[in-house]
């Protein structure tokens, strides 16, 4: 066969095929193909023809150009910088006349033509070759990549051509309506920002009010109706310690227990050497309002179902402020306190902190509204965000006006306690 019907990526025409896959309804593609002697760079023919339907996408305007081929020559070599219509030939040619590959049925008014074609034809009438899509040929010292460049840069500006003459108030119309929507996208940008903008400043107005012991009363107390439940000196700091290879197998992630070392080193704790220290216990909820306020994280969730959860299975924990799964679990201050409790004592048996402090049950939250035993640990600590920690389980216990006798609330940082 003399003749090469030569077949480019087509043009989808709105400023240089701008986003046409997400503004698909303002995309305008057409197909085409040129014909040319071997070696020669000037074509024979050129067929352009917009693409048929309302889908204007890279590949029903490959495969338009495709069938306009097929409709004129029975046998042809088609040069294509297209590899997806590429591939499909031979898979073409070995199914026939089985179904054809999946995924056509998108495009079935395209293709079930070309399929009848193929299959009235002898094998390899038609043959199909991949071509590099927009090379400089001009620089090329090969004759034939220069003849193949020249000949697909040819089709190129026919095709594009096509649409700019015939469609030419479409594509205004397409053109002003983009505008309209990129305005209107970086108008609605700008507002986000603002509201994020205003609402980050509102958090951290109240976020310095707080951390700052500003006396405001939350639900009837404040900081100042707490200051003796706080330890007094004298007082002493313990730096933990944690092997590395431990740290990264801690089974609630190893960010959570870099945070939770960083806050335990803040902590201050009584000097038992001296006789006149602080004998008072603290609770293990005392310990994680202080290390919520402190860090800005709440105790990891477990994203194993219930359900799910057979005798050996592998724990999945992941931190709220970092997974979106495990932001949307149970927000209970039970469920928090369960993975708190676990966390801790794992923490006491892979640190140092463990040679100094054990865990025993009891009760001494009486003052915050809590009367049932807890968790906790037989000293209590200078804490890192002081008598805070007691307004927020204040506010968590007696939200609403009625004392709470059990976790099941949500439980996050707010001037509300929770």
């Amino acid at each position: 066969m003399s003749e090469l019907a030569l077949l480019p990526a087509q043009r989808d025409f709105l400023q240089q095929r701008i986003q046409w896959m997400t503004q698909w309804d303002l995309c305008i593609a057409a197909g085409g193909f040129c014909v040319f002697q071997e070696n020669s760079l000037n074509p024979t023919e050129t067929v352009t023809d917009l693409v048929p339907g309302y889908d204007h996408s890279s590949f029903r305007a490959e495969s338009w150009a495709v069938l306009m081929v097929l409709q004129k020559y029975h046998a042809a070599k088609i040069m294509c910088d297209c590899s997806a219509v590429v591939k499909l030939f031979p898979k073409l040619w070995v199914m026939r006349p089985k179904n054809p590959p999946k995924g056509l049925d998108k495009h079935c008014d395209i293709w079930d033509q070309i399929l009848q074609h193929i299959h009235g034809r002898n094998n390899y009438a038609i043959e199909n070759f991949k071509v590099k899509a927009h090379q400089n040929w001009r620089s090329s010292q090969n004759p034939k990549q220069q003849w193949i460049g020249c000949a697909n840069e040819c089709v190129d500006i026919a095709v594009k051509a096509h649409v700019k003459t015939k469609y030419a108030s479409q594509l205004a119309i397409s053109t002003q309506i983009l505008q309209e929507r990129k305005t209107n996208f970086e108008g609605l940008h700008d507002f986000h920002l603002y509201i994020a903008e205003s609402a980050n400043r509102v958090f951290q107005k109240r976020s310095e009010s707080w951390k700052q012991g500003i006396c405001r009363k939350v639900h009837g107390v404040s900081t100042e109706d707490f200051y003796d439940e706080l330890v007094k000196e004298p007082l002493i700091c313990f730096c933990v310690q944690m092997q590395p290879e431990i740290l990264d197998a801690c089974p609630y992630t190893s960010v959570f227990a870099e945070r939770l070392i960083t806050w335990f080193n803040k902590l201050k704790w009584p000097d038992v050497q001296k006789p006149n220290h602080d004998t008072r216990k603290c609770s293990l909820l005392e310990l994680y309002a202080d290390f919520v306020l402190s860090t800005n994280t709440l105790a990891p969730a477990q994203l194993i179902p219930k359900s799910q959860r057979r005798p050996g299975f592998k724990s999945c924990y992941k931190l709220r402020d970092l997974d979106l799964a495990a932001c949307l679990a149970d927000k209970s201050l039970s469920a928090q306190s369960r993975v708190w409790t676990r966390a801790f004592r794992w923490f006491l048996k892979n640190s140092t902190a463990g040679n100094f402090l054990q865990l025993s049950r009891f009760a001494n939250l009486t003052r915050v509204g809590y009367v049932l035993p807890h968790d906790g640990i037989q000293l209590r600590p200078q804490f890192v965000s002081g008598a805070q920690v007691y307004v927020l389980l204040h506010g968590f216990f007696n939200a609403g006006g009625a004392t709470r006798k059990n976790l099941k609330r949500d439980f996050c940082i707010s001037l509300c306690g929770g």
